[in-house]
C-alpha cells in the first residue's frame, strides 16, 4: 500500500483472487516472521488461482514453482464466545512516571528572575541579550562552534504544586554534574546517579516533596555551546493536568481502557502492562485490540510470551488454553512524544517536525499542552472458540 489507511482503528478486509497462466505449487513467504506457509490456491485448466485476505498494512509475497504442493487447509468454523473484561484494570509501569519541567522563571548571571517562560524560548531570549545566534532551524550545530569555557550562568526556578508528599522523586537533567540544585531553599547534596531515557539526562535524588508548592532551583553554566533544556521530575506519582495547570497526585490505582494522558500519566512514555483477568471454558483463545496508540502490544498469558499485536486486524491467537482463571498481560510499547515532542505546537496538522516545531509563534503556539494519545483505548476482545 502506498499511503496511510483512512483510519487505522478500523479493520477493512480485502478478499482478493490472483489468477496466473500455468499450473504451479504456491507458497506464502511471510516477510514478518520468516515462515514459509502453504497458500490457499487451486489449479485447473492450465491456470493457478490464489486466494488471500489482506488488511491495511499487509503485503503478500508468493513463490510459484512447477509441481504439486498441498494448498492451505482452512480450519473448520468453531463456535465462539467472548470473555468479559473488567472496566478498570491493574497495571504496572516499566519506569517511573514523569512530570515535565518545561517552564521556569529564569535569570542570567546575578540578575533578578524574569517571569516564567518555556525553556527553549528562554534560551533564545538570553542568546539575543548576549548577541549570540538563536536556536532555530538554521542554527549551527554545537560541535561546529569553537569550544570555550562558559562565562555565564543561568538560574532556573521551577514551581511544582503537589497534592501529596513524595519521598522518592528524582530530578532528571542534562549537565547534572555541573548543576547547583536547591529544593525548597535547601541545597541538594546528592550526586548524579542513574539516567532517564538518555544517558546524557542524569538523575539526582531529591528530598521530600511537600504538599503544596515546591520550589526547585537549578544553576547551570551558560555558554555558546550550551543549551537550556527541559528537565523532568520522575517518581511514583501521578500528574493532574488542566490546561496549563499541572499538579502531582497519587498514581491511579487502576487504569481504564482509554488515553493514559487523561489518567494521571500525561508525560509518561515507557511501556505499560495491563493485567487482565480472564476466565475461560477451555479452547482456542484469540485476543483482538483494534484501538491502541503506541508502537505495538506485546501479549503474554500467565507469564508466557505469546507474540505481538501490531497490524490490522490487530488480533493474535493464543492457541489452546485450559479451562480456568488466567492472567492476560497486554504490554503497550510506548513512545516519547509527550515528554520530548513539540508539546506546545498548536498546529496539530503540521506534517514537518523540525526545530521550529518546538519554537512556534503566534497562533501556532499554545501555553497549554498538545499531547498525543497513548494507551489501549478500547477493552480487548477475548474470544474463545471450541
Amino acid at each position: 500500500h502506498s499511503r496511510d489507511p483512512y483510519n487505522k482503528d478500523t479493520t477493512p478486509r480485502q478478499d482478493i483472487r490472483i489468477t496466473v497462466q500455468g499450473e504451479y505449487a504456491v507458497r506464502v513467504y511471510d516477510t514478518q516472521t520468516g515462515d514459509i506457509l502453504p497458500a490457499d490456491f487451486e489449479t485447473a485448466n492450465g491456470k493457478t488461482v490464489v486466494r488471500a485476505s489482506l488488511y491495511d498494512y499487509d503485503s503478500l509475497l508468493l513463490r510459484l514453482e512447477p509441481g504439486e504442493a498441498a494448498a492451505a487447509v482452512k480450519p473448520a468454523a468453531r463456535k465462539g464466545a467472548t470473555a468479559p473484561v473488567p472496566q478498570l484494570i491493574e497495571y504496572s509501569l516499566d519506569e517511573p512516571n514523569a512530570y515535565l519541567l518545561d517552564k521556569a522563571e529564569y535569570a542570567l548571571d546575578g540578575e533578578a528572575y524574569r517571569p516564567a517562560e518555556e525553556l527553549l524560548r528562554a534560551d533564545n531570549v538570553l542568546r539575543e541579550a548576549l548577541g549570540w545566534p538563536t536556536r532555530r532551524d538554521a542554527v549551527a550545530q554545537p560541535w561546529t562552534v569553537k569550544e570555550e569555557k562558559a562565562k555565564h550562568t543561568v538560574r532556573l526556578r521551577f514551581r511544582v504544586p503537589s497534592e501529596i508528599e513524595v519521598l522518592d522523586a528524582r530530578l532528571a537533567l542534562e549537565d547534572a554534574d555541573a548543576a547547583k540544585i536547591t529544593l525548597n531553599g535547601k541545597p541538594v547534596a546528592a550526586k548524579p546517579e542513574g539516567w532517564y531515557v538518555d544517558k546524557c539526562i542524569e538523575t539526582v535524588a531529591l528530598d521530600k516533596l511537600n504538599v503544596g508548592e515546591n520550589v526547585i532551583e537549578v544553576e547551570l553554566p551558560f555558554g555558546r555551546r550550551t543549551n537550556i533544556e527541559w528537565c523532568y521530575l520522575i517518581g511514583a506519582f501521578g500528574v493532574k493536568m488542566q490546561g496549563e495547570y499541572r499538579a502531582i497526585t497519587p498514581l491511579p490505582e487502576k487504569l481504564g481502557f482509554d488515553d493514559i494522558t487523561r489518567q494521571g500519566l500525561p508525560h509518561y512514555g515507557g511501556n505499560i502492562t495491563y493485567k487482565v483477568p480472564v476466565e475461560v471454558e477451555g479452547g482456542e483463545i484469540t485476543v483482538t485490540a483494534p484501538h491502541y496508540d503506541g508502537a505495538a502490544i506485546r501479549v503474554a498469558l500467565d507469564g508466557e510470551k505469546k507474540g505481538y499485536i501490531v497490524y490490522s486486524p490487530y488480533e493474535l491467537s493464543l492457541g489452546e488454553v485450559e479451562k480456568g482463571n488466567h492472567t492476560l498481560e497486554l504490554t503497550l510499547l510506548g513512545n516519547r512524544e509527550n515528554a520530548f515532542g513539540p508539546v506546545h505546537l498548536a498546529d496539530e496538522k503540521a506534517r514537518w517536525i523540525g526545530p521550529n516545531a518546538w519554537r512556534s509563534e503566534g497562533a501556532e503556539w499554545t501555553e497549554s499542552y498538545r499531547l498525543k494519545r497513548l494507551g489501549i483505548r478500547t477493552a480487548p476482545w477475548i474470544t474463545e472458540s471450541r
